[in-house]
């Protein structure tokens, strides 16, 4: 018989999957072009689709820790709190703990990851919006003496009718 325990790891090692997809599609965008809209996009709609199978199973994983007995539950919330874990813990127990700290760290990469990501296109963002603000003021000017050029004509005027 499975034990909640071991519900739980099966959980956190698709959500470990989960993460190092991520991580995978996350290297792949930061080492793209920002010019390279179609890519980045399709990269950007799957690391969506990533992140919500996370958000499907954290109720999963939620509702398991729920269901263990006080002990392990105690133990594994604290472990999700950062906390050391001292004293007699099962080889499960460790085994929980382990892969939770290795997502602690694989989550403080991505998000390092994609601060980087995104000031990245954030400045290609302020790039194109400018080199558009200089196109919006080209078209004014052009415009300008487009229309200037036929109301000029005000000297062909015949004041004598």
């Amino acid at each position: 018989m499975i034990k909640n325990l071991d519900f739980l790891i099966i959980k956190l090692d698709e959500l470990e999957a989960l993460f190092l997809k991520y991580m995978e599609l996350t290297n792949r965008l930061s080492g793209n072009d920002v010019e390279d809209i179609d890519e980045n996009n399709v990269l950007i709609e799957k690391r969506q689709a990533i992140i919500d199978n996370m958000e499907r199973l954290s109720p999963e994983i939620a509702e398991i820790i729920g269901r263990l007995d006080d002990k392990d539950k105690a133990i594994v919330q604290s472990m999700l709190k950062g906390e050391n874990i001292f004293g007699n813990v099962s080889s499960d127990e460790n085994l929980i703990y382990a892969k939770i700290l290795n997502l602690k760290s694989l989550q403080g990469d991505i998000l390092k990851k994609d601060k980087i990501n995104s000031v990245r296109f954030m400045n290609k963002y302020n790039e194109v919006k400018g080199a558009l603000s200089e196109i919006k003021d080209d078209k004014k000017k052009i415009d300008f003496y487009n229309n200037s050029k036929i109301n000029v004509k005000g000297h062909e005027f015949n004041i004598n009718g």
